[in-house]
């Protein structure tokens, strides 16, 4: 018994001196060559109203085209430790500055940015990437622009610049998410149905699934969405949207019934509800906002960037919300699910 209990305790001792080792050696990641730091890249990207890109040539399905991205890195950002990424998709006729940084803020001091993008990146810890569309257009299937009358691939577009971010940043590749607006909002639905390996869940703001016919939208693995959207938007009908809602639900394997939503709450003119027996992973939740027209809701500017013109522009005989801030609701939903 001596004999056994003193073997015991030397395989103890020695576990405990080679798991501390073990431990390190797992959790020691080696940032990448030519990495970044906190801050935005280009590093001027963001300094003026003319803006700044990093460039990237030579992807499969771009005519030889040379698409722009920025990024912004989160003082949080520790090269040895992966961070979640979220990319942010303006809608048409939109560059990246105009939602992503003044369309999604709260406030209504023109170049606030109050509760955009940047600050939710710089609040909760994400990796931002702004991607500016061709000619302001995303090829989001039968919508829009120059991009989808050029049937430019813009999911390898995306695969593309994902690979080149990790060149430079540490990414947590279980954690990336995209979140747009309208057109951009088209994109995120088409990277959840073609590039399911990459992207874990999405918020859709005024937007929907646009790939005709809709069955061929067959993602390999659940992707969670949000679908925000205005019972009076004129641009993208509500209708459309109950539809792409609907399918997300049918292919993430929930049943039929709703019921209210754990988050983001509903109130006053806003009805969340999420639907039930999903599989894991693939919870599939819609905000309808009653009488909403077509915003990024409490945005002031609807998400356009332009002020009450903007707003007056986008809702064509809609309003914004008197209780959903969809600029609150993108990391909550976001960060619950992972690949």
């Amino acid at each position: 018994m001596f004999l056994f209990l003193r073997k015991l305790f030397m395989m103890a001792m020695l576990l405990a001196t080679l798991l501390p080792a073990m431990s390190a050696s797992a959790q020691t990641i080696d940032p990448p060559e030519g990495s970044w730091g906190p801050g935005n890249y280009p590093a001027n990207a963001l300094s003026g109203l003319k803006l700044k890109y990093l460039g990237i040539s030579g992807v499969t399905g771009q005519q030889d085209l040379n698409r722009e991205y920025i990024v912004h890195i989160p003082k949080l950002y520790d090269a040895h430790e992966p961070m979640p990424l979220v990319f942010c998709f303006p809608g048409l006729a939109q560059f990246t500055q105009m939602f992503c940084i003044n369309g999604s803020k709260k406030t209504k001091a023109i170049f606030s940015r109050s509760g955009n993008f940047i600050d939710l990146s710089e609040e909760n810890g994400f990796i931002l990437v702004m991607v500016q569309g061709f000619q302001n257009s995303w090829n989001g299937g039968n919508c829009c622009g120059a991009a989808q009358f050029q049937k430019l691939d813009d999911v390898a577009l995306i695969r593309a610049i994902l690979a080149e971010v990790e060149q430079h940043l540490i990414v947590d590749r279980s954690r990336v998410y995209a979140a747009g607006f309208s057109n951009g909002a088209f994109l995120a639905n088409r990277l959840a149905c073609e590039a399911s390996d990459i992207f874990a869940a999405i918020v859709s703001g005024s937007g929907g699934i646009r790939l005709r016919p809709m069955s061929d939208c067959q993602p390999a693995n659940k992707v969670a969405v949000l679908e925000i959207h205005g019972s009076k938007d004129s641009l993208v009908p509500y209708k459309g949207a109950a539809a792409s809602v609907a399918y997300w639900a049918q292919i993430n394997g929930c049943s039929a019934q709703t019921s209210p939503a754990s988050f983001p709450p509903s109130g006053g003119d806003t009805q969340c509800v999420s639907y039930e027996g999903c599989a894991a992973g693939g919870q599939v939740t819609s905000c309808t906002i009653t009488d909403g027209g077509h915003c990024w809701y409490g945005s002031p500017s609807c998400g356009t960037g332009f002020g009450r013109i903007g707003a007056s522009i986008a809702l064509l005989g809609g309003k914004n919300s008197d209780t959903m801030v969809n600029s609150d609701a993108v990391w909550p939903f976001l960060s619950q699910f992972h690949r």
